[in-house]
């Protein structure tokens, strides 16, 4: 019986921790809350949009492409739109 009280209080324990920490990632960033904070000299990238890559895509074009980083830009961006139509 001792055996099945500890695995008992073990799995409330793991499911207490999995809740604390799925609860962690609900709190609000604070970065980027002074200008200046993104380490750019300009401040403010509020309308910015960075996007990291191996390299620069060819065109913006899908069906002109010919590249790799082409094609992970142009499925990237149409993701949005032709998922919510399947």
């Amino acid at each position: 019986m001792t055996k099945l009280n500890t695995l008992r209080r073990g799995v409330a324990v793991a499911a207490a921790v999995t809740l604390l920490a799925g609860f962690g990632g609900c709190v609000q960033s604070q970065r980027n809350s002074s200008p200046g904070a993104s380490g750019e000299a300009g401040g403010d990238t509020k309308d910015t949009f960075v996007f990291a890559a191996s390299s620069d895509p060819v065109m913006l074009d899908p069906a002109m492409a010919s590249d790799g980083e082409t094609f992970r830009v142009a499925r990237q961006q149409f993701e949005g739109l032709l998922a919510a139509s399947c």
